[in-house]
């Protein structure tokens, strides 16, 4: 791991020992979903793929153990959907994309008010996979549900 990763991830800061408020300055990340996108994004535009989704298996690790059925950690799982799109890891992709929307989904009503555009980027991922993968009929049903989302 190199660059914003190296030493950010929890795993990582236990490995160096930090601890105290330095440590709570990063764990708060892993605990806000929009910050990790920001994160992930910022590093999948500076090319960094493989760091971006470092950071985002990372995320979703430590949710998963800290909060498994939060939505937020449906989101980290669209997160790293997005990340695995850009790898070329579209069966990976694909299974973390469905998971994250059907999570949020059935989760909608606890998200929220300033967090609920989660949703929305998960089937606009949905639709780039399946835009990516030559699968139109596949991403239009995707776009269906974004209109279905934004009649809500």
């Amino acid at each position: 791991m190199s660059g914003w990763l190296e030493g950010n991830c929890p795993t990582c800061l236990m490995q160096l020992g930090v601890s105290g408020e330095a440590a709570e300055k990063w764990r708060a990340l892993y605990w806000d979903p929009a910050e990790l996108a920001r994160k992930s994004a910022a590093l999948l535009a500076a090319g960094n793929r493989a760091e971006a989704e470092l950071l985002a298996r990372a995320c979703l690790n430590f949710l998963e153990k800290e909060v498994p059925y939060d939505w937020k950690t449906f989101a980290a799982r669209s997160v790293l959907g997005g990340c695995l799109i850009e790898s070329k890891k579209f069966p990976e992709a694909e299974a973390l994309l469905v998971w994250a929307y059907e999570g949020m989904k059935l989760r909608r009503s606890r998200i929220p008010a300033v967090a609920a555009t989660h949703l929305r980027e998960t089937l606009q991922r949905l639709v780039q996979l399946y835009e990516v993968t030559n699968q139109p009929m596949r991403a239009a049903g995707w776009k269906q549900k974004i209109a279905e989302l934004g009649a809500d």
